[in-house]
């Protein structure tokens, strides 16, 4: 009798860690892969990579936009400074929603990637309906796994976001 019910304890229990290990699918989206930054230097070193990467096509960009994106930092457009704030983004093919951690806030927008030439200089600006001037999502330059800009303010906060899915 003690045999039996030990076997049938060590059933349950192996057929509790196979419903848990199966219930862990691969194909679920990874959430936390962005990289950890903490310096200037260092978020400008991944600036420098992606531009020296950067996407020039529409359908490159937008392609590459849909997903989810997470925030790593925060370069001031003034001074040699960063900051982190926990902000991210889930991107569709229509709209942008902004998940501001740090306050709670959440924002919806649509998005369109518009096409800028001033002057010699060209190059595709994502447009959203922020209020403002788009600082948290007004990106001016696009890679594979990097996104930034400053919204339309030259001298802006450069937000530096990395994608996570």
């Amino acid at each position: 009798m003690i045999r039996t019910s030990h076997k049938l304890g060590s059933i349950i229990l192996f057929l509790i860690i196979a419903s848990i290990a199966i219930s862990c699918n691969e194909d679920e989206p990874r959430t936390e892969r962005a990289v950890e930054i903490n310096t200037v230097e260092e978020l400008d070193k991944m600036m420098r990579t992606c531009r020296e990467s950067e996407f020039l096509s529409r359908e490159e960009i937008e392609n590459n936009l849909i997903g989810d994106w997470q925030l790593i930092g925060i370069r001031s457009g003034w001074v040699n400074e960063f900051e982190k704030k926990d902000i991210r983004l889930k991107i569709d093919a229509e709209k942008i929603v902004l998940n501001d951690r740090t306050t709670g806030e959440i924002f919806e927008t649509d998005w369109e990637l518009k096409f800028v030439e001033v002057n010699s200089y060209q190059y595709h600006y994502l447009e959203t309906d922020e209020d403002g001037f788009n600082n948290r999502l007004g990106m001016e330059t696009f890679c594979e796994e990097m996104m930034y800009g400053t919204g339309r303010v030259d001298d802006a906060d450069i937000y530096v976001y990395y994608k996570v899915d």
